[in-house]
């Protein structure tokens, strides 16, 4: 505070080099909940399971997480940093699986189906039987039911 004012004023201090008030890609999301964090790229990639230079790529944009990779990157992220249609029961059960960090393959093993068989009820190709869809709900402590 001056002394001959009672005017304060604060400025923000910058969140880091490189932060993106409106992030658009899932590096972007990566680069900014590190930078809020005050981490580096070996720490996201030790939290993913890759190396550094995976994280890095996927920041500047080189690259694109595969597939194994992205229920890890929600993990971290806290939140799916893409849109899906959860009004149908495949995007329902899509998001419940990416929330709690698991993989197609995990889910398969817990529930005893083919990986296939898992993106298939994700992309509403199949419906899981009802006694399958009560374990999903169970697996992921929600109600995942089928849209009217």
């Amino acid at each position: 505070m001056l002394p001959f004012s009672r005017l304060e004023t604060s400025v923000p201090k910058p969140i880091g080099k490189g932060y993106t008030e409106k992030p658009q890609t899932i590096g972007n999301h990566i680069r900014n909940k590190r930078l809020l964090l005050k981490l580096e790229q070996k720490d996201v990639a030790k939290q993913i399971g890759v190396i550094e230079r995976v994280v890095s790529n996927w920041e500047v944009g080189s690259a694109q997480p595969n597939t194994a990779s992205l229920a890890k990157i929600v993990r971290f992220l806290g939140y799916i940093p893409w849109a899906l249609d959860t009004t149908t029961l495949g995007g329902k059960i899509e998001a419940s699986r990416l929330l709690s960090g698991h993989s197609r393959k995990e889910v398969a093993a817990i529930l005893n189906v083919n990986p296939m068989t898992v993106l298939r009820w994700e992309t509403n190709v199949y419906k899981p039987s009802a006694d399958t869809l009560l374990k999903l709900n169970r697996l992921y402590n929600s109600v995942i039911r089928e849209p009217k």
